[in-house]
């Protein structure tokens, strides 16, 4: 399913939720929505199921527009986080019960549930109600109800935010594998960066109601188009400059006298090179303040002219704090805003 999302608002008296929305959505793709509390992706995932009515602008399924269209009829299956559960019925129960609203026969609706427990990995789990499944089982008998109808779109609201992380991480990668095999366009609410890099085919960035950026991934962590993005994504984040306080890195400002209408600079610390000697005249001499090893990574912070700088190295550190060094930044990410 399609899915075009044009000049979207909702408000709430004084409160724009979601603020002139433009969204295409490819059929069969994944899509996750990111932001934090309040930014308005639950209400945009709400305004698509049906459950919220826009104040203004235009949803369209397939080029047909549904905005009257009520949510039985608009060929969806909904997964929120609390999983919604029926706790009087079993497995098997929770899992025929669309389909029975449907009209389906009982028998053809059990052979339906067993084939979709089967690749959820929960047809031993039928005969038992909710309460005596754990978190993640619940959450499959969930996905389960909501793919059970073969809906045209998929709508999840912050599906595993009641997951252990390493439960988290295991349910992702099964919704993945999941949306690739049905080829069902899936729209994904989270708050979690991680999550979104790593399941979807492209991601919605929002802050107050307002697309930030809809792109790839790669393409918003490699190319953020405001200070915004830039440093929602990636861990640990951006440094960020202002122009005038940017300048003084460089001895020759040839670079940065061109971005007239530049205001801010970024430097991601993973783009930090650094050098115990000044190999040549371009680098920037800078003194250790601190060293944090994580395991795998350490995180180095930097002091230039009284300027913090953070950098990220792979593995283990042979610097010491207070050593004086020198810098090379490979990549500058420059914004308007």
């Amino acid at each position: 399913m399609k899915v075009t999302i044009t000049n979207l608002r909702k408000q709430y008296e004084e409160v724009i939720a979601v603020d002139d929305l433009n969204v295409i959505v490819k059929d069969g793709e994944l899509v996750s929505i990111l932001g934090p509390s309040g930014c308005g992706k639950s209400t945009l995932l709400y305004m698509l199921a049906g459950i919220v009515d826009p104040t203004a602008g235009q949803i369209s399924f397939n080029e047909e527009i549904i905005n009257s269209v009520p949510i039985e009829k608009r060929n969806i299956g909904l997964v929120f986080q609390n999983y919604s559960l029926y706790p009087h019925l079993t497995v098997l129960e929770n899992l025929i019960f669309p389909l029975r609203m449907k009209g389906m026969k009982k028998g053809q609706a059990i052979e339906e549930a067993k084939i979709i427990s089967k690749t959820l990995r929960i047809e031993e789990l039928l005969k038992r109600k909710p309460k005596e499944l754990s978190g993640g089982q619940q959450q499959r008998v969930a996905i389960g109800r909501a793919l059970i109808k073969k809906p045209g779109l998929l709508l999840m609201d912050e599906p595993f935010s009641n997951l252990d992380a390493a439960l988290r991480v295991e349910m992702r990668e099964e919704i993945r594998n999941l949306q690739k095999d049905f080829n069902i366009t899936t729209l994904f609410v989270t708050h979690d960066q991680e999550e979104a890099l790593s399941i979807s085919d492209k991601i919605l960035l929002m802050h107050k109601g307002k697309a930030i950026q809809y792109s790839t991934g790669e393409e918003l962590y490699h190319n953020p188009n405001s200070v915004y993005g830039a440093r929602f994504i990636g861990s640990p984040k951006i440094n960020i400059f202002e122009k005038s306080e940017f300048i003084r890195f460089f001895n020759n400002l040839e670079d940065i006298s061109e971005d007239g209408d530049i205001k801010n600079f970024g430097i991601r610390p993973e783009d930090i090179e650094i050098y115990t000697k000044k190999e040549y005249e371009e680098l920037i001499p800078a003194y250790i303040s601190n060293i944090l090893s994580l395991g795998r990574d350490t995180h180095i912070t930097l002091v230039f002219k009284g300027i913090e700088i953070r950098a990220i190295i792979t593995g283990e550190s042979n610097y010491n704090v207070g050593q004086d060094v020198y810098l090379k930044f490979k990549k500058i990410h420059r914004f308007k805003d």
